[in-house]
């Protein structure tokens, strides 16, 4: 029986964002724990909790299991622009993946946002004056991860199973 190709290539999958591209690998465990967080810009290690933020001083803010302040839907709103570096996004683009199912008026739609990507730049060290990883413009409103800054995302895609680990395939 074969495996699927997720346990025979690696557990965990790097999802990095480096010199204009986002490109994706399976590592395996040991090949994850080598990481250097440091390497990046914006790094999360989804199935160890590590995260660091490089400032732009170039000091890092360190944290384990989540980023103070940073919610659902502050992620969500991190993960859009992320993936989508440079483009800037209007609040009306984001608002499906915010989960907004009503109509909302521009101007309370546009504050929403604003005060999300507000609690982002504050968990991020960032001055809005002096944007490092978010972009925004004001009129009209939009908003987007700024392309010069690097990100690496680490995810758990298979548990370790017990052939693997015993090196034998049945």
């Amino acid at each position: 029986m074969n495996k699927p190709s997720c346990c025979k290539t690696g557990l965990f999958q790097e999802t990095a964002y480096r010199d204009g591209r986002i490109a994706e690998k399976d590592l395996k465990e040991e090949q994850v724990a080598a990481l250097d967080p440091h390497e990046v810009d914006f790094f999360y290690n989804e199935a160890t909790g590590i995260i660091a933020i490089r400032k732009r001083d170039g000091q890092f803010l360190e944290y384990f299991g989540g980023i103070p302040g940073v919610g659902v839907k502050n992620e969500r709103l991190l993960t859009e622009m992320m993936w989508h570096p440079g483009q800037l996004i209007t609040p009306r683009q984001v608002a499906p993946v915010l989960r907004k199912s009503k109509i909302y008026e521009q101007d309370g739609l546009h504050n929403a946002i604003a005060a999300l990507l507000s609690r982002l730049r504050k968990a991020f060290g960032e001055d809005a004056s002096k944007p490092w990883f978010f972009l925004s413009r004001r009129r009209p409103f939009a908003f987007g991860w700024n392309p010069a800054r690097t990100w690496c995302l680490i995810e758990r895609i298979a548990e370790p199973d017990q052939d693997a680990a015993e090196g034998t395939q049945p």
